[in-house]
């Protein structure tokens, strides 16, 4: 049941794109420094453009009149939150999605996409290995790390458009760029980049904020730069060595993508095998795999503490991984 309020003139106002103060639309090529750290790393036309998208700088949020209702309000521009938002205006709701960080959730900016692009290059390295068996002459076997994570900004900039602000008002949903905090059982305050409040009234609402990864409770780990999927796709220069704390799928897919690509990597499980939550037969494969591609395993090991050496210029730290009996070294810690 759609209620009248869906046609008061006054909350028709979706958010748009902001200028900056020559009028110009307000993009991050020319506003860079002048805004939060996004944490996509490098700024380069690739990431403007998914910022340009995901992350609009100065967007201008909707202004609901007082008594306007909306039928659905979804927290978080992630998978859930887009789909929810987007479809209900699609069947002729009024809806709205808010979300403080980066539209496309982890999918887009730091999961599905970026993993997949990198795990083509790695595909195509672990091919590139077998040339002669299949008739073809002998390739050049070095990695140029920096193109393989170029393309995958590429990549991900090109699908960008699709989960942006402007994408979702143009299906008929309010877009909002704020952290959201809700005020009562059917209101919620959405606070935007420049400090402005608006308050959001709904009839329901779904909180798709998504989550982050578990970060393990060892000894000196908060102290040393450590990177989770959110991060690590943000590097450009290779690392010579890379521990992955973790033996499950995750780890695992990023394991076998560096060491292809030519990284030496060892993961590190605390359990008493990898993969536990796969079937046994599929599991033995996988891991056969992987281990083909070079990667060492460490399993049911105790991790005592981990410290690190910092970088000196624009090089890597070292990071030392201490377990029973052993050090392991490594540029990067996942």
């Amino acid at each position: 049941h759609l209620s009248s309020s869906h046609y008061h003139p006054a909350a028709m106002t979706h958010g748009h794109a902001g200028t900056d103060e020559s009028g110009a639309a307000a993009t991050w090529a020319k506003l860079k420094g002048q805004l939060p750290d996004p944490g996509v790393g490098v700024i380069d036309d690739h990431n403007v453009k998914l910022l340009d998208n995901v992350f609009p700088a100065k967007w201008v949020n909707p202004q609901p009149a007082a008594d306007f209702v909306y039928d659905l309000v979804a927290v978080g521009a992630g998978a859930g939150g887009l789909v929810s938002a987007k479809q209900t205006a699609r069947r002729g709701g009024k809806s709205a999605l808010v979300e403080k960080h980066l539209a496309g959730g982890d999918c887009l900016n730091s999961g599905c996409v970026p993993s997949k692009a990198l795990i083509r290059c790695a595909r195509a390295a672990a091919e590139q290995k077998r040339f002669a068996e299949l008739g073809r002459a002998a390739a050049s076997s070095t990695t140029d790390f920096a193109k393989v994570m170029e393309r995958m900004r590429e990549k991900r900039a090109a699908i960008a458009p699709v989960d942006s602000a402007a994408t979702t008002a143009a299906v008929g949903a309010d877009a909002y760029v704020g952290n959201a905090v809700f005020t009562g059982r059917n209101s919620v305050e959405v606070t935007a980049q420049d400090g402005t409040k608006t308050t959001l009234k709904f009839r329901k609402a779904v909180v798709a904020t998504g989550g982050t990864a578990m970060v393990p409770p060892i000894p000196g780990l908060a102290e040393v730069p450590y990177h989770t999927n959110s991060t690590l796709f943000n590097l450009t220069a290779q690392p010579k060595r890379m521990v992955v704390i973790g033996g499950g799928p995750i780890g695992l897919e990023m394991a076998q993508a560096f060491s292809l690509l030519g990284t030496e990597v060892t993961v590190c499980e605390v359990m008493p095998k990898l993969l536990p939550r796969e079937d046994p037969e599929a599991a033995a494969m996988m891991l056969e795999s992987i281990r083909k591609a070079g990667v060492t395993f460490k399993v049911g090991v105790k991790i005592s503490n981990i410290d690190h050496e910092p970088a000196t210029g624009e090089g890597f730290p070292t990071v030392r991984v201490h377990l029973e009996g052993e050090v392991l070294e490594a540029e990067v810690l996942l």
